[in-house]
């Protein structure tokens, strides 16, 4: 199963942070998530920092 994890990477003066956001069922939500994201004041300074990268579960999540 396929899924979609949405991280901000972002540099600080001495070292590089990374922020997860969430993981998304396709990669169309991924980019709403993004795109919602953008807005945010504290992160209008840094939109070009989102990043998506495709993980793979071996098994199926129950909540």
């Amino acid at each position: 199963m396929t899924h979609w994890k949405v991280y901000h990477k972002y540099k600080l003066t001495d070292h590089i942070e990374y922020k997860d956001i969430g993981i998304y069922s396709s990669k169309e939500n991924a980019e709403k998530a993004i795109s919602r994201l953008k807005t945010k004041n504290s992160l209008k300074d840094t939109v070009y920092n989102f990043r998506i990268r495709k993980v793979f579960a071996l098994f199926k999540l129950r909540l």
